[in-house]
């Protein structure tokens, strides 16, 4: 069996690449198609391009791939902006099945712009020969409203890094800096919280926003702010430092790939109920969930975590194992073959 791989790669500088990397090196007789940028990519083809469909084909034909796998997001770039997604719409279209993970499931319809995403992720669910998502809630959500049992879940895979010892009180808010994250409430929460020192750290996608959180965060005694790319050393110094994770999200359609990685260096975290990001949290209770837009209830999540930290270890440790990439490229395989059965 042999999978075509979809997605961006390293060196991209986008959560997706890593992600998409981190699976295929779990896999045998994977085939990597990457974007232009995807300098480590076996292919660098334009997804933006109306003949998307067409290279993918070609590229089948000559791999003789079983299988397509396409890594989407509906928002920003990825798959064309301005064409509303329509080169990867149209390149479902292909002689071998078509299997597509959404990294992000819209859950509201609302405004111009959900709706036009919203439509591009029910044209990619009816025309998918199957879809894979990140937590079981939406795979649920996916199977009733489109009436269809394509959507399956398997979990974010995450890398098990050896925890160390706790040190201090330091808190982390890590990953891409816009409005929907919420980080504002997180800073206010601070105040209730002098114990303890904030870091934000991240690459910023809306600049009025970070402008914002910088201002702010230079007016508390016991917040900072790092903006930019994060690489990997980067991200693994910041990580080991953190004692506890914070995601205040105010819209999250989906799983966060921060979660996993505050899972994989054995972190708890407090995040908001909003969208997708709690789910897994409360599933192995390896952290808090809180009210969204709320400071008192972000400090009260971080004073509850201090009081029972070895509570949250055990619930991380649950998760690290079924998560762990060498299960996810697992469970990624077992589906492969039943769409091959059918």
């Amino acid at each position: 069996m042999k999978i075509g791989v979809v997605s961006k790669f390293p060196e991209e500088k986008d959560g997706i690449a890593i992600y998409s990397e981190n699976l295929c090196r779990e896999m045998k007789n994977v085939v990597r198609i990457g974007d232009i940028s995807s300098t480590k990519a076996d292919y660098r083809i334009n997804f933006r391009s109306l003949g998307l469909g067409k290279r993918l084909a070609e590229i089948a034909e000559k791999e003789k791939l079983d299988i397509l796998h396409v890594q989407h997001i509906a928002a920003g770039e990825f798959f064309g902006k301005y064409t509303l997604n329509m080169p990867v719409i149209l390149a479902l279209r292909q002689k071998v099945p078509v299997v597509v993970t959404l990294h992000e499931v819209h859950y509201k319809c609302t405004g111009p712009r959900q709706k036009i995403i919203c439509a591009i992720q029910k044209a990619i669910v009816k025309k998918a020969s199957a879809i894979i998502v990140h937590t079981p809630l939406q795979a649920d959500f996916l199977n009733r409203k489109y009436r269809t049992g394509k959507a399956e879940c398997i979990y974010h895979g995450l890398k098990k890094t050896e925890r160390r010892a706790r040190k201090g009180k330091g808190i982390l808010f890590f990953g891409m800096i816009n409005s929907g994250k919420g980080v504002e409430y997180l800073i206010e929460a601070m105040k209730e919280l002098p114990g303890y020192r904030l870091r934000i750290v991240g690459k910023p996608i809306n600049r009025d926003y970070a402008e914002k959180i910088r201002r702010a965060a230079g007016r508390a005694k016991n917040a900072e702010v790092k903006l930019g790319w994060v690489s990997e050393e980067e991200k693994k110094r910041e990580l080991s430092k953190a004692s506890i994770m914070v995601l205040p999200y105010v819209w999250a359609p989906y799983q966060s790939g921060v979660a996993a990685n505050a899972v994989s260096y054995g972190i708890p975290m407090v995040v908001t109920k909003a969208g997708w990001n709690w789910e897994m949290v409360e599933k192995f209770r390896c952290g808090e969930v809180v009210e969204a837009r709320n400071a008192g209830a972000i400090a009260a999540g971080v004073r509850k975590i201090e009081g029972r930290y070895g509570d949250y270890i055990k619930g991380i440790n649950r998760y690290r194992k079924e998560a762990d990439w060498a299960e996810v490229a697992k469970k990624h395989v077992k589906i492969y073959r039943k769409i091959l059965e059918r």
